[in-house]
């Protein structure tokens, strides 16, 4: 894409029942062509963007991608059936595979390089991944040609860039994955077990503080659901993050849950579920804050978001003075590298849409940047903006990388870009 290739380009192993070597992203070829390729033709162009919970799928030339269910209750596919059962929905015959090319995400889960287990399976773990993926799309569906590119990447290109931080907030985990050049600095990839699961159980647990009954009844409307997922539904329509700490804005912790319900002051919401209404207080405010919950532990996975994101930060910064990574002209190292990647974060992931969540994570950076050592009145001016939440979808994975060497132009010319 641009003027590099991918860091993992691997030649491809010719197959002997088919005969041919057929060309994918990992058999070396440039990005570029193949999204030049692409471009040119999005109607024969199959996307497929995987989560743990849900999947996106569709043609590159829609103009919105379909949805998969992979989490319970309604699963509708599994990680294993997902790439059939999305070629089967598109109605494409295998007979008409052949003339098909295919983009393919890679999940966040392999975004670094060290084994933490099934969530987060490392360098191994990604390589195996993606020859299943070419081993079910080149050799077994057939389709011409498939380029897998890594979903950070893909969030920054939607967004005409090709350096910058990408935090995920998935269905399992988060996952805070710095890029610079289009290449991941893998040593810096941060895991937190923030999820978007762990906050709906929050939520459950507030509403039934609260008073809340999200047990099912006709007035909802449509099938029966049990009551974590009423709870989801409510979380996702009235979670709302506070501009700032609620512990300062309280006087005490949000977590004491009777002290804050007490409270005669609540900003409240309505919001609507079916035929039924929900009237939302604090707690749809104290739910965020668990993005934010200082812990105390010193295991990675129990930081806080904003701190999560300050630390890979520092890691890609100290990744790059040893070496191992390229700047590529975001900002040649040091306070001014650090200082632009933190001009260029990009949310994703459904728990990146709650409200004032960019603003709320711009706030406790900048709190962060104050206390480090050497920060000067001119570093506390330059605060990072509020960070761009990712909307992604099938169109954007062809569209907007086909954009990216404009892009990577760009990144060299200007170090401030949102």
């Amino acid at each position: 894409l641009g003027s590099f290739l991918h860091p993992d380009a691997k030649p491809t192993a010719r197959s002997a029942a088919a005969g041919v070597e057929r060309q994918s992203s990992a058999s070396g070829q440039p990005w570029r062509e193949v999204y030049r390729t692409t471009s040119e033709s999005l109607s024969s162009t199959v996307c497929v963007d995987s989560g743990r919970g849900y999947a996106k799928y569709g043609l590159a030339s829609s103009r919105a991608p379909a949805v998969l269910q992979i989490c319970q209750p309604g699963q509708e596919c599994t990680q294993a059936s997902l790439l059939g059962t999305a070629l089967r929905r598109l109605g494409l015959r295998r007979a008409t595979l052949p003339a098909y090319s295919a983009i393919v995400s890679e999940p966040f889960k392999y975004a670094g390089d060290q084994d933490r287990g099934f969530s987060a399976p490392g360098r191994r773990g990604r390589e195996a991944w993606r020859a299943d993926t070419e081993q079910q799309l080149l050799h077994g569906f057939g389709v011409r040609r498939l380029a897998i590119v890594d979903s950070a990447s893909l969030c920054l290109f939607s967004h005409r860039l090709t350096s910058g931080v990408v935090v995920n907030i998935g269905f399992g985990k988060t996952f805070i994955v710095p890029v610079l050049g289009g290449s991941i600095v893998r040593s810096a990839v941060r895991h937190l077990e923030l999820s978007g699961m762990e906050l709906t159980q929050h939520m459950a647990n507030l509403l039934h503080h609260a008073g809340h009954d999200c047990s099912w009844r006709p007035e909802f409307g449509g099938d029966e659901i049990p009551p974590i997922t009423v709870a989801r539904n409510i979380k996702e329509a009235g979670l709302e993050a506070f501009p700032t700490s609620l512990h300062d804005h309280f006087g005490h912790s949000p977590l004491a849950i009777g002290q804050v319900l007490r409270r005669t002051d609540p900003p409240t919401k309505q919001v609507r579920f079916g035929g039924a209404t929900f009237e939302l207080g604090w707690e749809r405010f104290v739910c965020a804050e668990f993005v934010f919950h200082e812990t105390g532990g010193e295991d990675e996975g129990d930081l806080p978001l904003h701190r999560g994101v300050m630390q890979a930060v520092d890691a890609a910064v100290d990744a790059v003075a040893r070496g191992e990574a390229e700047a590529v002209a975001v900002g040649s190292s040091g306070d001014a590298l650090r200082s632009a990647l933190l001009r260029r974060i990009v949310l994703s992931g459904g728990s990146a849409n709650i409200a004032g969540l960019p603003e709320r994570l711009a706030h406790e950076l900048e709190a962060l940047r104050r206390q480090q050592p050497g920060s000067s009145a001119r570093a506390d001016a330059e605060a990072a903006p509020p960070p761009s939440p990712a909307r992604r979808s099938s169109h954007d994975a062809a569209a907007a990388a086909a954009e990216a060497t404009a892009a990577h132009q760009r990144d060299k010319e200007a170090a401030v870009a949102v």
